[in-house]
């Protein structure tokens, strides 16, 4: 009868630590959340949960965007609410999740509380669970596979594991820690194969229901390194990686970061499961290697998951001699460790996205139904959202070259949707759609031409780091459209800032005789 009293009161304070986590984390989050937010992923997620339209790599998140949003949406709830609603409750979750991943594994109460308390407030983890983005959900339900394989129930691992791959194809590469683990649990060969195997039967479904976008997806993913080092030399490249890899984790886990690195070869020493588990979650993605530009934090979430442990058993390690303020050295690294994410990452985005609302607020006041807008991703993003109702996926993109290859059945039905307001992706290549259009230069003949710009906006955080000098150089390099702008003054083209912006300044185009209008075309030698 003891036993079965504390049996219960065990279950109790498990549950009490876990409820309290999700509560605390639930209400950080939620008072940090950002609404709405300067990621242009967002805006095209929030349109894709009503239309269900969108890349194919994204589908499961569409899904479950599209079933919260229509209960939520009773409750006067917008698109980009829900989903901003959705990061932090799968935030929340995450850390629940850490907590009893961690538990399992080294029955430590104390190294789990840490663990998932470094993860909720590691950098990028604390980024993306504030507004709607798919890598927090990715992660919850990578989590959740690894917790039923660690209780041995394998089918619903599979379950959630292709779950997490059909919300970001990335999760594939948690695989390798997720067999691992099997192999540690004693699963038999056979039932490794069955994990497997369904996960890659949706790879390969998803991949038939729409082979061109997948194609596409995969061509645009892998970029040969010598694209990101000019010269190419296997010295530069381990460089390179090696210098992605520190501004990622040093930035996400400052003090941590090199507290994970101790825990590596304590663990390697002491508890080599833990170790070899957290290699498995870092290695695969060195696969990277084929696109340096997925070094991110963002594309190494699922890593964290390793970075987050291994710094919590190091902390607990180096610490357990200590008799009196054990608790307090806990205290005040966590503290370090969250205010620190704050500066470097919650507050820089939340005051981008206050001024990214005020711009597109006083740029819709003046645009006209026929204006063309050139602007960078998420900007053109946020404008066109907020601002007009866009049926075509393209069009909403700003890839009017892609309307032209996709969905026109004749150039006449092209040249009528032209004669209303529409926008460019710079980063794409516009020049395709010049090549494509008939007559292109009628298309921007007497119209009122926009052109948003990008500006590096340092915090103050920054500023007290770095020297003038290095600030500059960072503003040389974010300013992307400096050299559009040459080439307009070249071509008699003038340039009239009608929004003043620190982060994204307008500007209206102007030949020099004081029409509206311009000529684009590539044989007029205009490219960014």
């Amino acid at each position: 009868m003891n036993n079965h009293i504390s049996s219960i009161n065990n279950l109790m304070k498990k549950k009490k630590i876990e409820g309290g986590l999700f509560l605390f984390s639930f209400l950080i989050l939620l008072f940090f959340m950002i609404y709405p937010p300067a990621n242009g992923d967002s805006y095209s997620y929030a349109r894709s949960i009503v239309c269900l339209e969108g890349t194919p790599i994204h589908a499961g998140y569409y899904v479950i965007g599209a079933a919260v949003h229509y209960f939520l949406k009773f409750f006067g709830v917008t698109p980009l609410m829900t989903l901003g609603l959705l990061s932090v409750f799968f935030g929340s979750i995450c850390v629940v999740f850490m907590y009893i991943f961690i538990f399992r594994l080294t029955a430590d109460r104390m190294q789990s509380v840490l663990a998932s308390l470094i993860l909720m407030f590691s950098g990028a983890f604390f980024f993306y669970s504030v507004h709607g983005e798919v890598y927090i959900p990715q992660l919850a339900f990578v989590l959740l596979s690894a917790i039923s394989i660690e209780g041995r129930k394998l089918w619903p691992a599979t379950l959630f594991i292709a779950i997490a791959i059909s919300i970001a194809t990335t999760s594939i590469l948690a695989i390798p820690a997720l067999l691992y683990l099997m192999h540690t649990r004693e699963a038999k060969k056979k039932e490794m194969v069955f994990f497997v195997l369904p996960v890659f039967l949706l790879v390969i479904v998803l991949f038939l229901c729409d082979n061109a976008k997948f194609s596409d997806m995969l061509a645009q993913a892998i970029c040969p390194p010598k694209v990101f080092l000019g010269k190419f030399t296997l010295a530069k490249l381990m460089a390179d990686v090696l210098y992605r890899l520190v501004k990622v984790y040093g930035r996400s886990f400052n003090l941590i970061s090199i507290l994970s690195l101790c825990g590596f070869f304590i663990a390697l020493k002491n508890h080599r499961m833990m170790a070899m588990l957290s290699v498995m979650f870092l290695l695969p993605f060195l696969m990277y290697i084929f696109n340096l530009g997925l070094f991110s934090g963002d594309h190494l979430i699922i890593s964290f998951i390793a970075i987050s442990c291994l710094g919590a058993y190091a902390l607990v390690y180096l610490t357990k001699r200590l008799s009196r303020g054990r608790y307090a050295v806990f205290f005040l690294l966590l503290l370090i460790h969250a205010v620190l994410s704050q500066q470097l990452f919650i507050a820089p985005e939340k005051r981008n996205a206050e001024e990214v609302s005020r711009v597109v607020r006083v740029l819709k006041e003046v645009f006209p139904e026929d204006g063309i807008l050139f602007s960078e991703y998420a900007f053109g993003e946020a404008f066109w959202y907020l601002t007009a109702k866009e049926n075509d996926y393209y069009i909403f993109a700003g890839l009017p070259n892609r309307f032209l290859k996709k969905h026109c059945r004749n150039y006449e039905e092209c040249r009528l949707k032209f004669k209303n307001k529409f926008w460019f992706n710079i980063s794409s290549n516009m020049f395709e759609f010049f090549a494509m259009a008939k007559n292109a230069n009628e298309i921007f003949e007497g119209r009122d031409i926009y052109f948003a710009d990008l500006a590096y906006w340092p915090s103050t955080f920054i500023k007290a780091l770095l020297s003038e000098r290095s600030i500059e150089t960072r503003e040389e390099q974010r300013a992307s459209l400096k050299q559009f702008k040459k080439i307009l003054e070249i071509k008699n083209i003038k340039i009239e800032k009608i929004i003043d912006s620190p982060l994204c300044p307008v500007y209206k185009l102007r030949k020099s005789d004081g029409n509206s209008g311009m000529n684009l075309t590539k044989e007029n030698n205009i490219c960014l």
